[in-house]
């Protein structure tokens, strides 16, 4: 079988001449909408659970309008201008409107990464700034959640007088969804905020991640409850939520109440996106998808969670993840210096570090199946993690092969990032 797989920006490709019987897994096709302006415009004047968006707004008051970084797909060049006029038929002058990047804990980006990711027009036509969660002076204090995290919020978000949420809601490995309540927290809070809420993350009784926290699942998963309650301290005014499809094209597109509308695109997906259940599989060939689910570690170890939901304990997969932006966590470079994921979990438990539980998962994903990862990572990084470096595809069915020798059969996930298997 030749096999092309996606690798950043560009392909590799490869024979997989030692399989019997290779099967090839697709994520579910989830059909383009024909006219997404048209959609952006429905979504605003139809919204589920708060009035028209034109019927909230009053001239000259000042809103800022949230986005996702440049690590999530949701359509900003499609819907940022209708949203714009919208706001301008309504009094809203473009002076007092401000597109806030919810970086979370992300690297920030560079002028030109703004005007790439809303668009020149955009760019052109407002303020663009990126929430800095370390930048004391432009984070607010509100108050703690039920469990105790300090809730520190963007004063961007703090201080408009309307304020608009917008993002694409996927599967998310701990967090159950992205989208939604993510675009405020962690998207636009303070790092003392995100650590406290994401060491939730952490099984307090045994080596691993909370059963709790997993893709597709919100109920009494602690992180999410949490991210949840911090909800209270902020009004969000209007929410647009997308689904994006693996060409970056918008499925789905609804406005709305910030909660309610994350919940209504949660059960689409969860009904429409979920991958079917195959195998175990003795070996998986799974690109993340190219970029950017392999913008970097952080993003690309979502990849490895999904491919391992289909291989047989013990089994190998063969990982393609091109990491041009490196660990993208300084807590996850960090955390390598853990010689095994015992040590790990009981650094983190007693002080938490943001991506210490990416680390984690890694160790233990590298110790239940032989990883041959495909990467531009530094090889004593890869080794570190209990994983194996390749140079390329090729080498890297190779090495499969030396181990395997001859394989009944075998899946080859080309997009394993949006590849999500539900339990």
């Amino acid at each position: 079988m030749h096999i092309e797989l996606p690798y950043g920006s560009a392909t590799l490709e490869a024979q997989l001449d030692f399989v019997d019987r290779p099967r090839q897994l697709l994520p579910p096709e989830i059909g383009e909408l024909e006219d997404p302006v048209a959609a952006v415009r429905q979504a605003l004047e139809h919204p589920l659970g708060t009035e028209p968006l034109r019927e909230i707004l009053h001239k000259g008051e000042r809103t800022t309008i949230v986005v996702p970084d440049a690590s999530r797909v949701a359509g900003h060049k499609t819907y940022l201008p209708v949203l714009l006029d919208v706001l301008n038929q309504s009094g809203i002058a473009d002076r007092d409107i401000t597109v806030l990047i919810a970086t979370g804990s992300h690297a920030l980006p560079t002028e030109e990464e703004k005007r790439e990711l809303v668009g020149e027009e955009v760019a052109a036509r407002v303020r663009v700034r990126a929430h800095d969660c370390r930048d004391a002076d432009a984070n607010v204090r509100l108050g703690h959640t039920v469990a105790g995290v300090p809730v520190i919020i963007d004063e961007s978000v703090v201080k408009a007088e309307r304020l608009i949420v917008t993002g694409a809601v996927w599967f998310h490995y701990f967090a159950g969804f992205g989208g939604g309540p993510k675009l405020i927290n962690p998207g636009c809070a303070a790092y003392e905020t995100i650590v406290k809420n994401h060491a939730f993350t952490i099984d307090p009784a045994h080596v691993g991640l909370h059963p709790n926290c997993r893709p597709g699942h919100t109920e009494n998963n602690p992180v999410f409850q949490d991210l949840l309650d911090s909800l209270k301290f902020v009004t969000v005014d209007f929410s647009l939520q997308t689904v994006v499809g693996k060409k970056g094209r918008l499925a789905r597109i609804q406005g709305g109440d910030l909660v309610q509308v994350h919940r209504a695109t949660a059960e689409y997906l969860r009904r429409n996106a979920a991958a079917p259940q195959a195998g175990p599989f003795p070996l998986v060939v799974a690109s993340a998808g190219g970029h950017p689910y392999d913008i970097n570690l952080v993003q690309a170890h979502k990849s490895l969670v999904n491919a391992a939901r289909y291989t047989r304990e013990g089994g190998t997969i063969v990982w393609l993840a091109e990491c041009p932006g490196g660990a993208g966590s300084w807590g996850l470079e960090q955390s390598l210096q853990y010689p095994d994921p015992e040590t790990l979990y009981r650094s983190l438990r007693q002080e938490f570090v943001l991506n210490g539980n990416t680390a984690l998962s890694l160790m233990l994903k590298a110790r239940a199946y032989d990883v041959i990862l495909v990467s531009d990572l530094p090889p004593d990084w890869v080794r570190r993690l209990g994983i194996t470096p390749a140079e390329d595809l090729a080498q890297a069915l190779d090495l499969a092969k030396d181990k395997l020798r001859h394989v009944d059969e075998a899946l080859v996930l080309p997009f394993a990032a949006q590849t999500v298997a539900l339990d």
